[in-house]
């Protein structure tokens, strides 16, 4: 009876040590249980520490693979902000360009300006100086108010 419980405390044994990833075959870990339990080793404390190295190995993964997470975001944001001020600077040099020539046009039409002579103003001579009737050099006494407005009985 002894001989059957040791070798279902080996096949126990085999089975944990193959789910732990510590043996690659039922049969390296069926050999593995076998001397364990020849040496008497305390297994628990030994599947202990084999699952704390598990644990301490996905840990250190997962922190690499969110350093590389956080690497590649740094890297397309800096991308994004990269073309932005590329962006910004053309626009910039655009806007450079166009004041450069509002710049030019004005000294050109300042130019212009300042070469060509300004019109004299309309002189008084070349205005009708006749007497017209409607413009001409009427006084209030000349017309009566009576004529141009109607002082009579409204209907």
């Amino acid at each position: 009876m002894d001989y059957v419980e040791q070798i279902k405390k080996v096949n126990a044994l085999a089975k944990q040590l193959q789910t732990h990833g510590l043996a690659e075959s039922i049969e390296e870990a069926i050999r593995q249980a076998q001397q364990m339990i020849e040496k008497g080793e305390d297994v628990s404390r030994f599947f202990e520490e084999a699952e704390s190295i598990k644990l301490a190995a996905e840990e250190e993964n997962m922190e690499n693979n969110s350093i590389k997470n956080i690497e590649k975001r740094m890297d397309s944001f800096e991308e994004k902000i990269n073309k932005q001020i590329s962006g910004l600077i053309s626009k910039m040099n655009e806007i450079i360009a166009e004041i450069n020539k509002i710049e030019d046009q004005m000294k050109k039409m300042k130019a212009e300006s300042q070469t060509r002579p300004a019109p004299a103003p309309a002189s008084p001579a070349a205005t009708p100086a006749a007497n017209h009737p409607r413009s001409g050099n009427l006084t209030s006494e000349d017309v009566s108010i009576e004529k141009y407005f109607n002082f009579g009985k409204k209907r």
